[in-house]
């Protein structure tokens, strides 16, 4: 998608496209090309966002980013596939160590369950999952759930009130003469 909105971008000679512009090209691209249909429009539109910050970079002179340009496979460490919606994973259980997911133009994948997920099953703790990223690393694949966890707010310490008065000692050494922030000195 980046490619593709940067030749798009850089196609115009002296005056960049608006945003509204860019912004109907690739849905006119998602509705043309079979390969960016299967890409979720937020995940087009947070591409789109990210490219134009890339532009804002690049003129602002105090920032040390340079002129935006195609992305290709070179120096890339690992390959990854990004699943940006949980509705389309269709997570499962399938036994104490071993769970299954749904990766869009993958299909369905297993993997090894090592910790439970937040929303998925009985004992899970509060919460859910919402997304997921599949990366290959040099021993294997991998897969990295996204989640939002519900965590309570702390309740207010019952125990008796604690006061301090500043008279503590120093607790690195000051140079003669110096005050450190202590009444001492």
């Amino acid at each position: 998608m980046w490619n593709c909105l940067h030749a798009y971008w850089t196609h115009f000679a002296g005056k960049s496209p608006t945003l509204a512009q860019a912004d109907a090209a690739i849905r006119q691209a998602r509705k043309d090309a079979v390969f960016l249909a299967v890409l979720p429009a937020q995940a087009a539109q947070a591409v789109l966002k990210t490219y134009m910050q890339a532009w804002q970079n690049f003129f602002n002179p105090n920032h040390p980013a340079k002129k935006p340009t195609f992305k290709t496979k070179k120096g890339r460490p690992r390959l990854a596939v990004d699943v940006p919606q949980a509705r389309n994973l269709r997570i499962v259980r399938l036994s104490a160590k071993w769970g299954a997911v749904t990766v869009p133009l993958v299909g369905r994948v297993r993997f090894r369950w090592t910790k439970n997920l937040p929303g998925i099953g009985n004992n899970s703790p509060a919460g859910k999952v919402t997304g997921a990223r599949v990366v290959k690393e040099a021993n294997g694949w991998h897969i990295v759930f996204r989640t939002e966890q519900h965590v309570p707010h702390p309740t207010p310490h019952r125990g008796p009130k604690v006061a301090w008065t500043g008279a503590s000692p120093c607790p690195w050494r000051c140079p003669p003469g110096r005050n450190c922030g202590t009444s001492r000195g």
